[in-house]
């Protein structure tokens, strides 16, 4: 069986060098990896080629013979541009993925997968779903939010064109090898990671104050679903954290003590203690 030529657009990028790394071991895939200004080092099995994803030429050389494509090509510069220089993170963007979108459609691409992220959405209080998008992006991240939206319609619009099938990827804050780990470029757990490393003396000023937390959904121990607050341990230390130091409260538990005008604090340690989603980790701070 021949293999499929997989375009990886942004293979120097960090999500591009993470999926590179997977798809360059996958037997079933044919790898051309794009580069425009960080030359890459050689791997073996992987085709690279230069170019410049603004520029239609360009563009319709690299898509030649493509059956699959992953969009991770972007002009960003990290969370601090987003904020002081906006524009830098829309016409690019627009640009680029227009060109792309249309050739892929020319040139009859099977799928095409193009990273978005979760900028256009309110802040809640629990995940979001697609649906949740209320049209109403902040100020701060209007351009971009609105870029990346724009985008997600071009993906839906060439569906209904020709036989090419989009997934768009609404990604939030992720992070991993290969990330910048920058102050300035990097996004918020990037520069929040490099932050607490680079410290000089241990201390570290958390954005908006308060304890290190977050929401989520997962499984209790019957496999019901459950809203969780992820909060850091009572005696870790941000510089050596790992998973384990977070301990897991249902929230359902939390909310059940709304209704009491007040509650002692060994009562509520004690409380707590049986709100865990692991019994017996660490108490939450």
């Amino acid at each position: 069986m021949a293999k499929k030529t997989l375009l990886l657009c942004g293979a120097t990028g960090f999500i591009g060098r993470n999926l590179l790394e997977r798809f360059a071991a996958d037997s079933a895939y044919r790898v051309r990896a794009v580069w425009h200004k960080k030359k890459p080092l050689p791997r073996r099995g992987v085709e690279w080629v230069k170019a410049d994803l603004c520029r239609q030429d360009d563009v319709r050389r690299v898509m030649k013979g493509v059956s699959a494509v992953i969009q991770a090509a972007a002009t960003t510069s990290g969370s601090k541009d987003i904020v002081e220089r906006p524009y830098t993170h829309v016409t690019d963007n627009a640009v680029m993925n227009s060109l792309l979108l249309r050739s892929a459609f020319e040139e009859g691409v099977e799928r095409f997968v193009f990273f978005s992220c979760t900028v256009m959405y309110a802040v809640r209080q629990r995940p979001v779903r697609e649906e949740d998008f209320s049209h109403a992006i902040t100020d701060r991240y209007y351009g971009v939010g609105w870029t990346k939206v724009y985008i997600e319609k071009m993906c839906e619009f060439y569906s209904r064109l020709g036989r090419t099938k989009f997934t768009a990827i609404r990604h939030s804050n992720i992070y991993g090898p290969h990330d910048k780990y920058d102050l300035e470029r990097s996004h918020v757990f990037g520069a929040t990671v490099a932050k607490v490393m680079t410290s000089k003396d241990g201390r570290v000023v958390v954005w908006g104050g308060g304890n290190t937390s977050i929401k989520r959904s997962e499984r209790d121990h019957r496999g019901r679903e459950a809203r969780v607050l992820r909060v850091k341990g009572s005696g870790s230390d941000l510089k050596s954290i790992r998973r384990k130091d977070f301990p897991g409260v249902r929230m359902d538990d939390i909310v059940a003590l709304l209704p009491r005008d007040d509650i002692g604090d060994q009562e509520m340690v004690d409380y707590l203690r049986f709100a865990l989603q692991e019994p017996g980790g660490p108490r939450p701070s």
